[in-house]
C-alpha cells in the first residue's frame, strides 16, 4: 500500500514537473514572439521616421526653390519696369537695346511662370 502511494506521488510530482516545463516553454515561446513583434514595430517606426525625414527635406527643397522663383520674377518685374520706363524716354540705339532686354526678360519671366 505503500508502495502504491508512493508510485502515485512520484507519477503526480513528474506530472506536475512535465507541465511546469511545458508552460515555461509556452512563456518562453511567447516571449520570443512579442520580441520579434516589438523588433518589427520599431523597424516600422524608423522606416516610417526615415520617409517622414525625407519627405520633409524634400517639401524644404521644394518651398525654397519655390520661394527663389517668386524672388527671381519679382526681380525680373522690377527689372521690366524699368527698363520700360527707359525705353519710353530714351532715342535710338539705347531704346532699342533696351526693348530687346525687356523681350529676353518677359520670356524669362514667362518661362519661371510656366515651370
Amino acid at each position: 500500500l505503500m508502495l502504491a502511494a508512493m508510485k502515485g506521488l512520484e507519477e503526480k510530482y513528474v506530472a506536475s514537473y512535465e507541465a511546469k516545463e511545458e508552460a515555461r516553454g509556452r512563456a518562453a515561446a511567447a516571449e520570443r514572439r512579442l520580441e520579434e513583434n516589438e523588433a518589427r514595430v520599431q523597424a516600422r517606426e524608423a522606416a516610417f521616421q526615415q520617409e517622414r525625414a525625407a519627405l520633409e527635406a524634400r517639401l524644404n527643397d521644394a518651398t525654397f526653390a519655390r520661394e527663389h522663383e517668386r524672388k527671381r520674377a519679382e526681380d525680373l518685374h522690377e527689372e521690366n519696369l524699368t527698363l520700360r520706363a527707359r525705353a519710353s524716354g530714351g532715342l535710338g540705339e539705347e531704346s532699342r537695346g533696351v526693348l530687346e532686354q525687356l523681350s529676353d526678360r518677359e520670356r524669362e519671366a514667362a518661362r519661371l511662370k510656366n515651370e
